[in-house]
């Protein structure tokens, strides 16, 4: 399937829920659970549980979202509205 057709498929599942699927899901749960992980192999640079529960739960997802909006944006100017 070429790119213009996926997009358009894509498209379909709305900006919220894409944002949410591949900003948050895909993207910053993974970055969330490596970065955690790294830190925790690390005694040296092991953060208070506070702060990595905060990491995870309200910085990480922000970012997600930011990323995901970026695609969603990005993805709109290369191939357009219907």
């Amino acid at each position: 399937m070429n790119r213009y057709l996926r997009w358009q498929q894509l498209r379909r599942m709305g900006r919220a829920r894409y944002i949410l699927r591949y900003g948050i899901l895909g993207w910053a749960l993974p970055v969330a659970v490596l970065g955690l992980l790294l830190l925790g192999l690390s005694a040296r640079a092991l953060p208070s549980l506070g702060f990595m529960l905060v990491m995870l739960l309200v910085v990480t997802p922000i970012f997600g979202a930011l990323v995901g909006l970026w695609a969603w944006e990005e993805n709109e100017r290369r191939f357009g509205g219907e």
